[in-house]
């Protein structure tokens, strides 16, 4: 199994366990599915640890790939997105110099016309970050197809390390 680490913060993504395909050379785009989450809860009403305790089950309706690597969700306005975007593009471009320098020019075309077409559809999109919530690093964002019941999320390739474990 492959797990894609953010280079930035380290936190875990995706997992190849995921449909994965390119959306372009700079960015790839991963199915979700919607989810059942259940949990079991002790009743308040009957104390904790008596062997009386009653249990109430709990389902939630969540997206596997969110709840699977906790990501968190993240607000942004147009203006702030743009902002965040051509910084995290220019810190990636840096990375990339350092690290693979000849994936910089094919990553400047394909991850700025990527960042186009999110900002044209940017109503269409909610926002998440990695575990750790830290905004040094990249953005997974999600968005529905035509069908509006399967979560697609973009992730820029060149900020995820693979791992094979």
């Amino acid at each position: 199994m492959i797990i894609y680490k953010d280079v930035f913060t380290g936190d875990e993504i995706v997992s190849d366990c995921y449909p994965i395909q390119s959306y372009n050379s700079a960015v790839l785009e991963i199915e979700g599915k919607m989810a059942l989450e259940c949990s079991d809860l002790i009743d308040p009403t009957q104390g904790l640890g008596s062997p009386t305790d009653q249990y109430q089950e709990t389902v939630l309706h969540v997206i596997n790939l969110v709840a699977s690597f906790n990501l968190q969700e993240t607000p942004f306005d147009k203006k702030g997105f743009i902002t965040f975007i051509k910084d995290y593009i220019a810190r990636l471009q840096q990375y990339l110099e350092q690290y693979n320098p000849e994936r910089v020019l094919s990553f400047l075309k394909d991850s700025q016309e990527a960042a186009r077409d999110i900002i044209s559809r940017f109503d269409e999109f909610v926002f998440f970050t990695g575990e750790s919530a830290d905004p040094r690093g990249g953005l997974v964002m999600m968005y529905y197809k035509n069908d509006g019941i399967v979560p697609f999320f973009l992730c820029f390739a060149d900020g995820l390390q693979a791992i094979k474990i």
